[in-house]
């Protein structure tokens, strides 16, 4: 007989998936006629009482689970499977049978959203999300404005830190709209984040991107129709002239260094400490009055702060050459999306 003590189940960190489905397999594999149901269970190899991404797959071939649910709940699974993460989905897709204990059907644009959250998940532990993630695996022409509204950006995304656990993170695909709601409600957002950016080669952190990478590339393509790397699709600044008309957008762009290579934003909720501190520099007014405009974004230690400022005097010649700068620095070439990738 063994008497070894039994480890203690590991916790895992709950992550925060938006605009991503999760469906109940089991149910929606018997959503189907009994006799088909029985007739396919036994031609199959595949537990259907154990979830995995190659369950789902065989589901999206038979035709009893839809492209989209299917891979939506098989990148939720491959995240799963790191044995780190916990996955909870909002959306409002309803294609499918859905786990509920999972998803949440909600739209996370609308006010009193976070407090459907903690009504579903935060029970037991008020601050339990290492990772919030906005999706990025579909943003054509046109869908951020109409699906991701300015109250997501001044309401909800702010009210995310009422539900992240000491130094969680916010993640937002790094394209025009994002940015742009970012750089309009910074003052709101700086309150309790700092706001930066992730280039290729820094993505792994974000646990959808990194374990979306594990699903098989041909599987992806073939079985659910996208490509693995959409973030070279969807995580760019297209209209890269538009955006630097705007001043304001203008300072915010002016410290990127690569905005080619740049693909998410990144919101990490800061400690008490670093609150103070950033309070403190604030305070400090250390910019010149002479730059225009108010509520300017500006760096500091890797943090995006919003500063007052009073209205200045600079010549139109003089802010035309620092949108130059810009520019020319990053050295922009854009292209259009091509939703068919």
């Amino acid at each position: 007989m063994n008497d070894s003590p039994v480890a203690p189940p590991v916790e895992k960190e709950p992550v925060l998936l938006l605009g991503v489905s999760y469906t109940d397999l089991k149910g929606q594999f018997m959503t189907q006629s009994n006799e088909r149901s029985k007739r396919m269970n036994e031609e199959w190899s595949i537990d259907i009482d154990s979830p995995s991404v190659d369950l789902v797959t065989e589901l999206v071939k038979r035709k009893y689970l839809n492209e989209i649910d299917g891979r939506d709940t098989a990148r939720c699974l491959a995240v799963e499977a790191s044995g780190r993460y916990e996955t909870h989905c909002v959306s409002l897709q309803d294609g499918s049978s859905y786990l509920e204990e999972k998803f949440l059907f909600a739209n996370f644009n609308k006010e009193g959203f976070v407090k459907q959250i903690k009504e579903k998940w935060c029970l037991n532990n008020p601050n339990p999300y290492t990772q919030i993630i906005l999706d990025y695996f579909w943003i054509p022409p046109g869908w951020a404005e109409e699906h991701w509204t300015e109250k997501f950006f001044s309401t909800n995304l702010p009210n995310f830190a009422s539900i992240l656990a000491p130094n969680g993170c916010v993640y937002l695909p790094f394209q025009e709209h994002t940015f742009n709601m970012c750089v309009k409600n910074i003052n709101k957002l700086r309150k309790n984040f700092s706001v930066t950016f992730l280039k290729k080669g820094e993505l792994d952190e974000i646990a959808l991107w990194k374990h979306t990478q594990d699903i098989n590339e041909d599987v992806m393509q073939h079985v659910y129709r996208k490509k693995l790397g959409q973030e070279e699709e969807y995580c760019i600044l297209y209209n890269f002239n538009k955006i630097a008309k705007d001043l304001y957008t203008q300072a915010a762009l002016s410290w990127l260094d690569d905005i080619p290579n740049t693909r998410y934003i990144k919101l990490r909720l800061l400690s008490a400490e670093e609150l103070r501190n950033v309070m403190q520099l604030r305070n400090t007014r250390p910019f010149p009055k002479t730059y225009p405009g108010s509520n300017l974004v500006i760096p500091y230690d890797g943090i995006v702060i919003g500063a007052e400022f009073e209205e200045g005097s600079k010549d139109t010649k003089q802010i035309e050459e620092e949108k130059g700068k810009v520019s020319n620095k990053n050295n922009v070439t854009f292209r259009s999306p091509n939703p068919a990738n």
